[in-house]
């Protein structure tokens, strides 16, 4: 288990709330009731140890089937609720469209108190489950956002690396020393020398799409062959070479 799980009965008729409150309650289930709606929304979007929602399909302020729909509008997504509605006249319909709305059962008027002790009791452990699924689900999540961080921390110490030595090869073309890993024939098409020539004013693949009328994937298809065709690893690299390439041409 994790953390309680509060029941709230919600009826327009305040001895039905208050019979079945007590009952649940020396049942050992931890019971609360309202009779306005309005109340029940504040108690469910102020508490959110209520886990388990019964109530009537028939009400005068508002009827139990408009209640569920709203939940969505006070209710967190995710936050695991399970819903049971108490018909004393709905017909075949209504049930239809409660079950469509994701409710989990239904108990005919009068209630049937062993009957609301057993799906009381299973649509708790049903609660207890998703609420355990989901802090799993969370650690989960921020073990692996954990881990996104130092990749891309590893990611950004190489950069730094990359680009202090092409700094250095940068500084061996400004002193006469030419640097060896730039071909003397670069062989590449024309388009290839556009989209090199646009890299090297420090474009992203977006805005070089835009500019030469070219899908962003054809532009990563012809930045991945020029790095290949020049033996350099990154953008960086290349904006150097390519200023390189062009004195030297």
């Amino acid at each position: 288990m994790t953390g309680p799980c509060k029941l709230l009965v919600l009826d327009d008729e305040a001895d039905i709330v208050e019979e079945l409150t007590e009952f649940l309650n020396a049942e050992g289930f931890d019971c609360i009731g309202e009779t306005s709606p309005l109340r029940a929304r504040e108690r469910l979007a102020d508490d959110e140890d209520i886990g388990l929602l019964l109530i009537d399909l028939r009400m005068p302020e508002k009827d139990g089937l408009s209640f569920i729909r709203d939940l969505g509008e006070f209710l967190p997504d995710g936050r695991p609720l399970e819903v049971v509605i108490f018909t004393g006249h709905g017909g075949e319909d209504e049930l239809i469209q409660a079950l469509r709305l994701g409710v989990a059962d239904y108990l005919r008027k009068p209630v049937d108190l062993d009957e609301l002790v057993e799906i009381a009791g299973r649509l708790q452990q049903s609660y207890f489950e998703q609420k355990q699924r989901l802090a799993m689900d969370s650690g989960f999540f921020s073990r692996l956002e954990e881990l996104a961080t130092a990749i891309e921390s590893i990611n950004q110490r190489m950069e730094n690396l990359n680009g202090r030595s092409t700094l250095g090869a940068a500084m061996d073309v400004e002193s006469g020393h030419a640097g060896s890993s730039i071909p003397e024939d670069l062989r590449l098409t024309p388009r290839q020398k556009e989209v090199l020539s646009l890299v090297a004013r420090g474009m992203n693949n977006f805005q070089i799409a835009c500019e030469l009328d070219m899908s962003e994937s054809t532009v990563k298809l012809h930045v991945s062959r020029i790095l290949r065709a020049t033996g350099l690893y990154n953008r960086t690299q290349l904006a150097l070479a390519y200023e390189k390439w062009h004195r030297g041409g």
